[in-house]
């Protein structure tokens, strides 16, 4: 089975479903991007969780550093973040996780394979590693789909501002 990548949107999704120990340790070889923990953000903190969890953190190598920055030609739209994980996925032969649209479709333009977190839970809960959703579990999901909504928007408002 392939390692994992996690990206930025992912943590905070899985985050939001209340279900970062349960996914992080049933993946296999989980990693998160480094620009992610370097960042002096609250993401860092949610990362630092997963690692706790057992997610590990790759750094890019000097040619990936390059490979990353003509992804930013490629797709100008992915956060140098988003790209850092397109790059460290495709490097590593991995599952790219994101709930991220534009970078979903950059990773299937790269002939990267690629997961959301609905996707993640349908697998959670098919492997009995969550055996159903709880009612409380239901309300945070319908919350996540909320808010990949709202940022999917945003992004697409941004995008068309800015041509």
């Amino acid at each position: 089975m392939p390692g994992h990548v996690l990206d930025a949107c992912f943590v905070e999704d899985v985050r939001t479903a209340g279900l970062p120990e349960a996914s992080c340790t049933n993946l296999e070889q989980p990693a998160v991007e480094g620009f992610a923990v370097s960042a002096e953000t609250e993401l860092a903190s949610r990362v630092a969780e997963l690692i706790r969890y057992g997610a590990r953190v790759r750094h890019l190598t000097s040619l990936e550093l390059s490979q990353c920055e003509l992804m930013h030609v490629h797709y100008p739209a992915l956060s140098v973040a988003d790209a850092e994980a397109l790059v460290i996925a495709r490097a590593d032969e991995a599952v790219l996780l994101t709930g991220d649209g534009q970078l979903r479709k950059a990773a299937l333009d790269a002939g990267v394979d690629v997961r959301g977190v609905l996707g993640e839970l349908k697998r959670l809960v098919a492997a009995v590693i969550i055996a159903r959703l709880q009612p409380s579990s239901l309300w945070r999901l319908s919350q996540l789909r909320d808010h990949v909504s709202l940022t999917r928007r945003s992004r697409q408002r941004r995008g068309r501002g800015s041509r």
